[in-house]
């Protein structure tokens, strides 16, 4: 091999392992989709406090970004929380959540019952602040796939079964591609199939060689791809064990023979062990006197 050669294989090698470096790209199972809720701009006065709010269900994961010229307060209150406070005056403060004074907020809060939340800021300032709060709704999107089987054999059949689910419930109606590929690197199967009620697609498929395949599912959630990948070991059926081969009629006659033989010799051995019953001797005179 020339030398313009091998420097071509280097730099197309070290170009390679740079891409794969700088930018790799790989598909999780799952994803967070966040959707917002609602965003303002606020200049709080002095002393007040601002809340935007929002009915949201029990459950409901949401993710609250602020940031404000100066430090503010903020808590996350219920509308019992809220009316409580507001009757004090917001001298006795009551929350689910609060924050210790911040410009600068993220945080991630699950909701703990369907009601009216209030995401209030209270500036302690004797003059405004302005703030800018945005409020978030995260949804967890995730796919898992798997087969009824650890290993199989070469030809037999599998059973694999994707789930998708939306915040840990099946998600029904959504498209899921799966596809098996076997250890030569050929696709076997490449299908399309919408979620049942419970967010599984089933499907099967014959392994005609052995080896490791890859079966995958996956779907789209507003451009992001999340998929799962499963390996799928396939072996020989094993050989059956060899039959012992039968015996020889001779032989099978001889053994019965000397089965006989013995059980005979037994039994003649037996009859002639056994004494014949004897009758008890009568003396002379009493037969004699018997007769007279």
């Amino acid at each position: 091999m020339n030398r313009k050669v091998l420097v071509g294989v280097f730099v197309a090698v070290f170009v390679l392992l740079l891409g794969i470096i700088t930018n790799p790209v790989i598909a999780q199972n799952k994803t967070t989709i966040q959707t917002e809720i609602f965003s303002h701009e606020i200049d709080v006065p002095a002393r007040e406090i601002r809340a935007p709010y929002e009915r949201l269900t029990e459950g409901t994961r949401v993710r609250i970004i602020m940031l404000a010229s100066e430090t503010v307060k903020f808590y996350i209150q219920s509308s019992y929380d809220y009316e409580t406070s507001d009757l004090s005056g917001w001298h006795d403060v009551t929350y689910h959540w609060m924050s210790p004074s911040t410009a600068d907020l993220d945080t991630i809060y699950t909701i703990p019952s369907t009601d009216t939340w209030y995401f209030t800021i209270y500036n302690d300032k004797y003059h405004s602040v302005y703030t800018k709060i945005e409020c978030y709704r995260l949804t967890d999107y995730e796919i898992h796939i798997n087969s009824d089987k650890d290993s199989y054999y070469i030809d037999e059949q599998a059973t694999l079964v994707a789930n998708f689910t939306r915040n840990g419930e099946g998600v029904s109606g959504f498209n899921i591609t799966l596809h098996v590929i076997d250890p030569l690197g050929s696709i076997i199967l490449n299908r399309s199939e919408q979620t049942d009620v419970q967010g599984r697609v089933t499907i099967t498929v014959t392994l005609p060689m052995n080896g490791t395949y890859t079966a995958t599912a996956q779907t789209m959630i507003e451009g992001k791809t999340i998929k799962d990948t499963l390996s799928i070991t396939v072996v020989s059926q094993p050989e059956p064990l060899p039959q012992p081969e039968p015996l020889p009629l001779w032989i099978v006659g001889v053994m019965v023979a000397a089965a006989a033989s013995v059980v005979l010799g037994v039994a003649v051995y037996l009859l002639r062990k056994r004494k014949p019953p004897t009758t008890p001797s009568v003396p002379p005179e009493s037969i004699d006197r018997a007769v007279e």
